[in-house]
């Protein structure tokens, strides 16, 4: 499969999370660490870019793993992330860091032009 990265102003982006701006933003496990008093979502990474394929359809939020632009970047498929229409966070579904660890690495060989 052919994947492209998207504008970040392209109708893509927008209508996948309720016209959240996932590119940038935090992701987040939504499983709960912690005892019942002290819970905490853990931080999974940073949403770098969308990733559609070859009919234009999102498939992929490009996952920075590391601590910077040169960390590692994984393929979180869309249909696991949410966005929590109150407080604008962004969460991977049933996922923990150590499973986002295991999702497959984006190889730039992938990509094709990004789309206007």
């Amino acid at each position: 499969m052919v994947l492209r990265r998207i504008d970040k102003s392209h109708e893509s982006q927008a209508s996948l999370f309720g016209g959240q701006n996932v590119i940038g933003a935090e992701i987040f496990s939504d499983l709960s660490t912690g005892s019942i008093l002290h819970t905490k979502r853990e931080r999974i990474g940073d949403a770098d870019d969308i990733l559609v394929d070859e009919t234009n359809r999102p498939q992929y939020v490009l996952l920075n793993m590391g601590t910077s632009r040169l960390g590692r970047f994984v393929l979180l498929p869309v249909d696991r992330v949410k966005v929590d229409s109150e407080t604008g966070c962004f969460y991977a579904v049933n996922m923990t860091k150590d499973a986002a660890e295991r999702l497959p690495e984006f190889n730039p060989r992938m990509e094709r032009e990004p789309l206007a």
